[in-house]
């Protein structure tokens, strides 16, 4: 009739709601749907779409208890038994998830997104023993191969059988589907995201991909993160190269440095000399590298921009790198009987310098991490939303492998301890402060990106700036006291002094 007004069903909101999602407005889908609920509570497909939508935020709580009260109405709904299933692998409930997934398929075995899901639950498992695992990942690749039979092109279906292949270790699968995507869209830009995250890809073909995203989404916020890891992780490792020559030398110069090194074998002298020599000079072949990797330039400047420290610590790197070089080559030549006297005859001196380098790298290693970490801040990649929490955990769980040079440095402090005969008690002293030096970087790194998954690292840049560098300085007087003072122990008697027997 003329001049009616038109009258809102739970259709028309649903569909004013997924339009507004397709705009990436998604607090105002949200709102839309709960002013929908608001006078139909009771409908199914808005409690449905709601519970979707509040899956992508923070809390859970509520879009589990959507999803529950969606499945009272329509014991079948296939989105309320994802958004449950998803909601259970986030709390770890995996044979929950198993579950939900499975009876998902039962309800629509003809939805390819049905076995995706149940792949992707599986996948996320990971209890039990190897086998176990495996066992799982061969299924999950069973049902993403099922979901690919229903849908052979469907763009999300191949997307997310490349990522649930990748997790499933099916890595020419992963590839297989990556390629047909692509031939169907070669322009998509979270399939180029998928290519330059491939283990396949050299990394200058990474990052140009990495721009190409960026140049076109400025906003982009899993391509910024990706090349930020990129550059920062490249930039630390000029030190983490250089402490670990500080590692080989300590360990030469306890095991095998001095007198004791004429009565190795002519081929063993030149085999530790070769060594040695080799990582003297690996670290500047391998900022070649980096420098031919195609790092954005002004990426670069734009991340290094808001911390300006980060020259001090590249500064340190490079310069710590030269000395590290020079120790190297210097224990190189010294490991040749035909001449004692390089770097002096007293394995103490060799100790104490090397300790200075570690300790001097290490400094640099930390200002790189912190200005990092205050980069990240200051550029938004970590926001407070249930994406940027995603991608702290993501990065937190990828710290983890940070333990395994904090478990190497442990052992190497531990040396002096353990039942092995050492021919250099002297050198004893250096292996605490290098080992530290090790350990340092990787320990902060996980306990800032602990901080910031519990919301406190990332909103107080100056707070855990001012705490990194504090725990910097007591490394550095407490490790290079111990040094000195280990060494002062075993100090050799001046030129000109005589011996006396004791007693005499």
């Amino acid at each position: 009739m003329e001049g009616s007004e038109q009258v809102d069903t739970p259709a028309s909101i649903f569909e004013r709601a997924r339009a507004l999602s397709e705009f990436g407005r998604n607090d105002e889908a949200i709102a839309e749907l709960r002013r929908g609920l608001a006078s139909f509570p009771e409908d199914p497909w808005l409690l449905g779409e709601l519970a979707w939508r509040m899956l992508h935020l923070p809390d859970h709580a509520e879009a589990e208890r959507l999803a529950r009260q969606t499945l009272a109405a329509r014991p079948d709904d296939e989105v309320a038994l994802m958004v449950l299933c998803e909601t259970s692998v986030a709390s770890k409930r995996f044979d929950v998830a198993q579950q939900l997934a499975r009876e998902l398929v039962g309800h629509h075995p003809e939805w390819a997104t049905s076995h995706l899901n149940l792949a992707f639950a599986l996948v996320s498992d990971d209890r039990g023993t190897r086998a176990e695992r495996k066992a799982r990942n061969t299924a999950a690749a069973q049902s993403v191969g099922e979901a690919l039979l229903l849908d052979p092109e469907g763009n999300d279906t191949l997307f997310r059988s490349t990522v649930l292949f990748r997790r499933a270790n099916k890595p020419a699968e992963a590839q297989r589907t990556l390629d047909r995507a692509l031939e169907l869209d070669p322009t998509s830009e979270r399939l180029r995201l998928l290519v330059a995250d491939s283990t396949e890809t050299n990394e200058a073909e990474a990052l140009r991909l990495l721009s190409g995203v960026l140049a076109e989404n400025p906003q982009h916020r899993g391509a910024s993160r990706s090349v930020s890891d990129r550059i920062w992780s490249h930039t630390q490792h000029i030190a983490t190269f250089a402490v670990w020559g500080c590692v080989a030398v300590i360990l030469f110069a306890n095991f095998a440095f001095g007198e004791s090194i004429a009565d190795l074998a002519s081929p063993t002298r030149r085999q530790f000399t070769l060594l040695l020599l080799a990582l003297s000079f690996g670290w500047i072949g391998f900022v070649v590298l980096l420098n031919r990797g195609g790092l954005p330039k002004r990426f670069i400047r734009r991340l290094f921009g808001g911390a300006w420290w980060v020259w001090i610590g590249l500064i340190i790197a490079i310069t710590g790198s030269f000395l590290a070089s020079i120790l190297l080559g210097g224990l190189a030549a010294r490991s040749q009987s035909s001449l004692p006297t390089v770097m002096g005859e007293y394995v103490g001196d060799v100790t104490m310098m090397v300790g200075f380098v570690a300790w001097y790298l290490m400094i640099g290693e930390l200002a790189i991490v912190l200005a990092r970490f205050h980069s990240e801040a200051r550029t938004g990649l970590f926001p407070p939303d249930a994406e940027g929490l995603q991608a702290a955990r993501a990065a937190l769980r990828h710290s983890y492998w940070g333990l395994v040079p904090i478990a190497i440095a442990a052992l190497v402090a531990a040396l002096p301890f353990l039942p092995i005969t050492s021919r250099n008690p002297e050198a004893a002293g250096g292996l605490f402060p290098v080992a530290l030096a090790v350990a340092a970087p990787p320990l902060v790194t996980i306990l800032l990106r602990a901080l910031r998954v519990r919301n406190l690292g990332g909103s107080g840049p100056l707070r855990v700036t001012l705490i990194g560098l504090g725990i910097a300085v007591l490394f550095v007087i407490g490790g290079w006291a111990l040094a000195d003072r280990h060494a002062a122990e075993y100090d050799p008697p001046q030129l000109g002094t005589s011996r006396t027997y004791p007693g005499t």
